[in-house]
């Protein structure tokens, strides 16, 4: 477990989690970084009312990415299945192919 120091608008908050410590701190000057320029925005906004539309706003963000994730994913494997069935009609062509080429040497060596 990490012993993670942060300040988020000036509030100090120590965290035991086992994420990384410079990865917690990057989010936490995020976090930081939209609450000030929404503050800066609406001045007249209160702190925890900053943090709420800011965390909405994260939320939002996360499930749009998490949606086009989803739908990218989908589309993966969407074109995976296809190369697969494109794959198979490959081989049935070259199968024919072979076939063929089998029954023109035939009839060419028959006459």
């Amino acid at each position: 477990m990490n012993r993670v120091k942060l300040v988020i608008s000036g509030r100090r908050y120590t965290l035991n989690t086992p994420e990384d410590e410079q990865n917690l701190l990057d989010l936490a000057k995020i976090l930081n970084n939209n609450i000030a320029q929404l503050r800066i925005k609406e001045p007249s906004i209160s702190l925890v009312d900053a943090c709420i539309l800011v965390g909405l706003d994260i939320l939002n963000d996360k499930q749009k990415t998490q949606e086009a994730s989803d739908h990218l994913r989908k589309q993966v494997t969407e074109y995976v299945e296809e190369a697969r069935k494109a794959e198979f009609e490959l081989e049935q062509a070259r199968q024919e192919i072979a076939v063929l080429k089998n029954q023109l040497e035939t009839l060419q060596n028959q006459n």
